[in-house]
């Protein structure tokens, strides 16, 4: 991963690491990474964004696992609170 210093900004091409495809990453490109304080990619557009579809749901399985333990964490409450008070 490395960062770029101001004068040496110029196009260049970068092998994925994810599909091993060549992809251009430009100067201008890389100037804005560099406003962003960002290293340069290590992946080709293409498997950026399937990456980040993979990364989405993944965390869309974790939410949905989070709210159906409270669902079913706060039925067993009311169960218990229910029988505490004799409406079951």
């Amino acid at each position: 991963m490395k960062i770029y210093p101001k004068d040496e900004l110029e196009d260049k091409t970068i092998t994925c690491v994810a599909c091993g495809a060549d992809f251009e990453f430009t100067a201008g490109e890389a100037k804005f990474y560099q406003s962003k304080n960002l290293t340069e990619p290590r992946r080709c557009k293409d498997c950026r964004i399937l990456a980040k579809e993979q990364r989405d749901k993944r965390h869309a399985a974790q939410q949905n696992m989070v709210r159906e333990q409270t669902r079913s964490s706060l039925a067993d409450v009311s169960d218990v609170v229910l029988k505490h008070l004799g409406r079951e």
